[in-house]
């Protein structure tokens, strides 16, 4: 079967969009596929690199897939996570961020169908450490 990606917050519900600052985001009510592994990328500013998000609500468990300060003067943070579909609910998703108060909060939600489903969920994603990929590009450039 061939990857699908849907954007689920193509008219905005259940993404999140918002400029002030807490230490948790909250969409309203929506209903979540129940079906294949669904995705959330956060992009949250603190003045400092502080606590990574987490995700609750709709019955689903949330697993943390990859995390990247992009600017540690900003402390702007991108972090993937995702959660098998099967058993999701009705109601709203919640970003926090263990009480710390954040500058802004943008989440984007989509769904993956036609992913390896057989094991954990972070069977289904290929990951690499950037971080390390990144220097070496910078040391390659630099010779």
């Amino acid at each position: 079967m061939a990857l699908a990606f849907i954007n689920l917050g193509a008219s905005a519900n259940p993404d999140i969009n918002a400029s002030n600052n807490a230490a948790s985001y909250a969409n309203s009510s929506w209903t979540p596929p129940t079906t294949g592994i669904i995705c959330a990328f956060v992009k949250n500013s603190i003045a400092t690199a502080g606590n990574k998000p987490t995700i609750s609500g709709n019955n689903l468990t949330w697993v943390e897939i990859g995390t990247h300060v992009i600017d540690t003067g900003n402390a702007d943070r991108i972090t993937l996570l995702a959660a098998f579909a099967a058993g999701a609910t009705p109601g709203a998703t919640t970003i926090g961020f263990a009480g710390e108060t954040q500058l802004d909060c943008r989440v984007s939600f989509f769904q993956i169908t036609g992913a390896d489903e057989s094991g954990t969920i972070n069977n289904a994603f290929i990951t690499a450490n950037i971080k390390t990929a990144t220097a070496q590009i910078h040391q390659e450039r630099s010779r």
